[in-house]
């Protein structure tokens, strides 16, 4: 089939297009940016141009069998700086996408929400899919928001819609910047021999998912032909103050850590319950964190400094 994946040549989508290519699927890209860490690919057609442009998307939507939408303009850490841009630039794109794909008869999408940021503060741990949307920062506010977005025009229209709720997704590609995840900014800190930010006390807990298994999930849900909502993460918790003991381990020395109070919008403690994915999508994690950090960790060594300056700004 053909697969279209909106922000393609992002951290997360690129690993998605690798994905689909792998499983010998054809792949087009509508990303408004550019390979960031590679050429162009061979036989992927890209559309560069933001999912606010109708003319693009029309053109990309017109021949995908299926739409894969991966892309955002915020984080959970910039998205309360300025919620009527998160609300302008992702929600309308969604809405944007959707008549797009009304207009031109195709039903079928699969949605990268968040399941580190959607619940909140859980009451359960692990937080299933049942577990109640609260919200604390715009980005999940716009994440739920475009989930019900799906749901109407699941229930108007007759689309297919699949919602994935990652947790903590890293790994290669992935930006290095203060505003991403702690795992890809504290070893771009360690590689550049910076101090680390430690946001709290160290003891809050993340359930970190390897961007290949995320991919892998994506896969198993489009050639599944499965709809619903699914938690994708890895199942288990670790503490801000594991992942420093592991790249310290992988690093082969101690870091250096300034301490900061925790962040309004920061969760204390999140890890998914991955149990309706296994049994209905037939996936699971195959990357432990370990292995996957020194992954990123080696990725990060072997790219050209002029990346990193560039990708860092």
């Amino acid at each position: 089939m053909n697969v279209l994946v909106i922000g393609g040549c992002g951290f997360i989508g690129s690993h998605i297009v690798d994905a689909f290519i792998a499983s010998n699927h054809e792949v087009s890209v509508l990303d408004r940016g550019s390979e960031k860490f590679r050429p162009p690919l061979k036989g992927v057609k890209y559309f560069h141009d933001s999912i606010l442009s109708i003319k693009h998307v029309q053109q990309a939507v017109k021949s995908a069998d299926y739409i894969i939408h991966t892309a955002s303009s915020t984080t959970p850490a910039t998205s309360n700086s300025n919620p009527q841009e998160d609300v302008d630039n992702n929600l309308t794109g969604m809405i944007q996408l959707l008549e797009c794909m009304r207009e031109n008869n195709k039903r079928k999408i699969l949605f990268l929400s968040s399941g580190g940021t959607v619940y909140g503060i859980p009451n359960t741990i692990p937080i299933s899919e049942n577990h109640p949307l609260n919200p604390n920062c715009s980005y999940a506010v716009v994440k739920i928001a475009m989930e019900h977005y799906l749901n109407m025009y699941a229930q108007l229209y007759g689309f297919q819609t699949t919602i994935l709720r990652p947790s903590n997704p890293y790994g290669p590609r992935q930006s290095f910047s203060d505003n991403q995840g702690v795992i890809a900014n504290f070893t771009a800190k360690t590689v550049q021999g910076e101090c680390l930010t430690l946001w709290g006390t160290g003891q809050e807990v993340r359930d970190f998912l390897p961007v290949k298994d995320l991919a892998n999930a994506c896969v198993k849900a489009v050639e599944g032909d499965i709809s619903g909502i699914f938690n994708i993460g890895s199942g288990t918790g670790h503490s801000i103050q594991e992942i420093i003991n592991t790249l310290e381990s992988i690093h082969g020395s101690r870091l250096r850590i300034h301490l900061e109070k925790r962040r309004a919008f920061d969760i204390p403690k999140v890890v998914l319950d991955i149990e309706k994915a296994k049994k209905e999508l037939n996936w699971t994690p195959n990357v432990n964190l370990s292995e996957g950090m020194r992954e990123y960790y080696n990725w990060l060594k072997g790219i050209s400094s002029e990346s990193f300056c560039g990708s860092s700004s």
